[in-house]
C-alpha cells in the first residue's frame, strides 16, 4: 500500500470502528474453538499487533504474527510482541503442520497468487486445524480505496468457496460480514467514483469519524456480530470463512 496510506492505517486501526468490530468477531470465533494451552495461532497480516494483543488476553495460546511491512513489525515489537516477523503470506518460513489456527483477515486480496497463499496456509496448519479468513466482497464495490490498499481483487462467494475446496479445506462456514452498512458503503463508493481529485489520498475513506459516530458504527457491527454467531447473512461488504484442514 502507499506509504502515506499505511501511516494513516497504522494510526487509526486501534480505534477505528471497522477494525475494532472485526477484532470483536474474530475473538468470538476463537473463543468457540476448543484448544489447549499448547495451541499455536498465526495472524497473517498482523499489522501493528492489535489483534494479537486482544487474543493474548483471551487465551493462553502462543500467538505469532507476520506482515510484509517493516513499519508494522517494528510497531509490534514496540508493543512487546516478540513472536512477530516480516514475512510474505504466500511464502511462509514455518514447518509443515505448525499451527492450530491461522487467521488471515483482509490479506488474500493483497497477494497476486492467492491460490499459492491458500496452499501455504493449508500446509502450515495441523490436521483439523482451523483457518479463519476474511476478504472484501463483490467487485461491484471496487473503488479507489482498493487501489490505495493495493488490492488485486474482491471476491464473490462461489469464487472463494471453489478456491478453498481446491486447496483441500473443509468449509465449516462461509458467510458475509458487515451487512448492515452494505448500502451506505456502496453508495459512498459510487459517489467517490464520480469525483476527480488531484491526489490518490483524497479518496481515502479509512479515517476516524467523530468519536460519537465511530462508537455508533462499532456498536451496530458488534450487534451484527452476535447475530452472525447464530446465522449466516445473505450479503455484506466482506466475506468470511471458517475452514478446517482435512
Amino acid at each position: 500500500m502507499l506509504i502515506e496510506y499505511e501511516k494513516v492505517y497504522h494510526q487509526v486501526e486501534d480505534k477505528h470502528w471497522w477494525h475494532d468490530s472485526r477484532r470483536d468477531y474474530i475473538s468470538k470465533i476463537i473463543q468457540k474453538i476448543s484448544f489447549d494451552s499448547s495451541c499455536k495461532i498465526l495472524d497473517i497480516g498482523c499489522s501493528t499487533g492489535v489483534l494479537i494483543e486482544k487474543l493474548s488476553k483471551l487465551t493462553n495460546a502462543e500467538i505469532f504474527g507476520i506482515d510484509v511491512s517493516d513499519n508494522a513489525i517494528n510497531a509490534c515489537r514496540d508493543r512487546g510482541l516478540i513472536n512477530t516477523r516480516v514475512m510474505a503470506g504466500e511464502k511462509l518460513d514455518y514447518e509443515n503442520s505448525t499451527f492450530d489456527i491461522v487467521i488471515a483477515s483482509d490479506c488474500l486480496e493483497h497477494i497476486k497468487d492467492d491460490q499459492k497463499a491458500l496452499k501455504e496456509w493449508y500446509r502450515v496448519l495441523k490436521k483439523q486445524g482451523k483457518l479463519i479468513i476474511f476478504v472484501p466482497a463483490f467487485m461491484a464495490l471496487w473503488s479507489e480505496q482498493d487501489n490505495l490498499s493495493n488490492h488485486f481483487r474482491r471476491y464473490h462467494r462461489n469464487e472463494l468457496r471453489l478456491m478453498l475446496k481446491k486447496t483441500g479445506f473443509k468449509i465449516n462456514r462461509l458467510s458475509f460480514w458487515n451487512n448492515i452498512l452494505f448500502i451506505p458503503i456502496f453508495t459512498i463508493r459510487f459517489i467517490y467514483g464520480l469525483i476527480k481529485t488531484e491526489t490518490k489520498m483524497e479518496y481515502n475513506q479509512l479515517q476516524l469519524s467523530n468519536p460519537f459516530i465511530n462508537r455508533i458504527l462499532m456498536r451496530l457491527l458488534i450487534i451484527e456480530n452476535k447475530i452472525l454467531m447464530k446465522t449466516n447473512l445473505p450479503v455484506g461488504v466482506s466475506l468470511f470463512g471458517i475452514c478446517e484442514k482435512r
